[in-house]
């Protein structure tokens, strides 16, 4: 997913100038509530229990590479474009495409973001378009965040990633509704 992902989160830093934002939100918020009732009707969705050997449960076939490449290229115009609920989109096609675990795909999905975050930072490095006293701020509370994250998901409390990638996908797309 990497590479097409790369990809379109250029295309969408590139996109942003050109777009109206504020008639993406309410597609973002009705993909991210399906997203949430999706997972929340079916308890099974993202916990089947990993192999002692990941890449022997997840086979790559074809179907899946162009599946997670199209997902990647989607979910990075995303990214580049707009942003909110990327993290979500990504964990989602883990999840369903390549049947990942929530573990697995949460993740696998911050490598993945991380590369599609820069690609649109640098874009608008470029065009001079960062507020460095609002981004600086937020990551901090972005590096606090993740790091009590990461350390709760290295101590196996993997039960908890599925309440709240449903919290935060709700809370963004009520963000987005109202």
């Amino acid at each position: 997913m990497i590479g097409p992902s790369l990809v379109g989160a250029l295309l969408g830093s590139f996109l942003i100038g050109m777009l109206n934002r504020q008639a993406a939100e309410p597609t973002v918020a009705i993909l991210l509530v399906s997203i949430a009732l999706i997972v929340f009707f079916k308890p099974s969705f993202g916990s089947e229990a990993p192999a002692a050997n990941p890449l022997a449960r997840t086979k790559l076939t074809r179907q899946k590479i162009v599946l997670l490449s199209f997902a990647g290229f989607a979910i990075g115009v995303h990214d580049g474009f707009f942003g909110p609920g990327a993290g979500i989109f990504l964990i989602f096609a883990l999840i369903h495409f390549g049947k990942s675990t929530f573990l697995e795909a949460t993740s696998t999905s911050k490598i993945i973001n991380l590369l599609t975050s820069s690609i649109a930072l640098f874009a608008f490095i470029r065009g001079g378009q960062v507020n460095w006293t609002y981004g600086i701020a937020g990551s901090i509370g972005v590096m606090i965040g993740s790091n009590i994250g990461a350390r709760h998901a290295e101590l196996k409390v993997a039960s908890l990633i599925r309440p709240v990638f449903l919290c935060i996908a709700i809370a963004i797309s009520l963000r987005l509704i109202f």
